[in-house]
């Protein structure tokens, strides 16, 4: 068995199975220490309020009126815009689309008055 790379893989990224070389943490994961051993890094980013890009040593809170990209395999990868007029997140639960004040969620999913 290799030995680990020498120094120990960066924060954002994490050892190959054969120990000997760093590789980035996946978008929608991250590293928040040096060493680590798994492509898990030290975990996943929450949807639809967290999403990190690749080497990332946190998760990335989204801002107001966007929510969290997901791609196929269910990571959050980017940010977007909340689909549709008039919607927007609450400061309470970022990432939630919902509906401005004085509208509410249609029967096709948009927002009415």
């Amino acid at each position: 068995m290799k030995e680990a790379p020498e120094p120990p893989c960066s924060a954002g990224t994490y050892a190959n199975d054969e120990q000997s070389d760093c590789l980035g943490c996946a978008a929608g994961r991250f590293g928040a220490t040096i060493g680590l051993a798994s492509e898990v890094c030290s975990g996943r980013c929450f949807p639809p309020s967290e999403y990190s890009a690749r080497y990332a040593e946190a998760c990335t809170p989204v801002e107001i009126g966007y929510t969290a990209d997901i791609d196929d395999s269910g990571l959050s990868i980017g940010q977007k815009s909340c689909p549709g007029a008039r919607t927007t997140t609450l400061a309470s639960d970022p990432g939630v689309c919902v509906c401005e004040a004085d509208y509410y969620r249609g029967a096709n999913a948009t927002c009415e008055k």
